[in-house]
């Protein structure tokens, strides 16, 4: 997936999590570098530094249940 930095990307679900967080990693460095993101709205998240890094999301519901989704993400330079 592309898309320019500071752009924001909205997760959905079919069940209402009850926390959800979501990073920005660099796994290419000497050092794995991890940004925690920004929520701009309801599961909504601003995309930023710039660079290949892998978008992940973490959500716990109610019932004890944990999910996570990774996406290899290329943040561009804004225009």
């Amino acid at each position: 997936m592309s898309i320019e930095e500071g752009e924001t990307l909205t997760v959905r679900f079919d069940e209402e999590p009850s926390v959800v967080t979501a990073y920005l990693v660099d796994y290419e460095g000497d050092i794995t570098e991890t940004y925690e993101l920004e929520e701009e709205g309801k599961d909504t998240f601003k995309l930023e530094p710039m660079g290949l890094k892998t978008f992940e999301v973490h959500a716990r519901f109610s019932n004890g249940r944990n999910i996570s989704y990774t996406v290899l993400t290329d943040i561009l330079e804004s225009n």
